[in-house]
């Protein structure tokens, strides 16, 4: 009798001591997955921030495009208009609007 309940005491023992260490390999296994989760997520952040400066980018860009598009057509309207023709300022004028400031 007394040999029976040495022998579950060692079997209860090793089971306290597997489960401890299941516990503790679980918690491990837990504690990377969140680690990588949480690396994935910055790496996910720091990628959307790069495409938004990029499209940022790409829409100024455009913009100036379009923008300088539409100055050269103007100035190119402007020329070919025989009414509306671009002279040139002579030094007179430059002096007169100048004092006009």
């Amino acid at each position: 009798e007394g040999d029976r309940e040495d022998t579950r005491a060692i079997e209860n023992c090793y089971k306290l001591k597997l489960k401890r260490l299941f516990d503790h390999r679980l918690a491990d296994i837990e504690r990377t997955h969140n680690d990588k989760a949480h690396s994935l997520q910055q790496d996910y952040q720091f990628k959307l921030r790069e495409a938004d400066d990029a499209r940022a980018v790409a829409v100024a860009q455009a913009a100036a495009e379009e923008t300088d598009k539409l100055q050269r057509l103007t100035y190119t309207h402007l020329q070919a208009s025989p009414n509306m023709r671009i002279r040139p300022q002579t030094s007179l004028q430059r002096g007169s609007t100048q004092s006009l400031r």
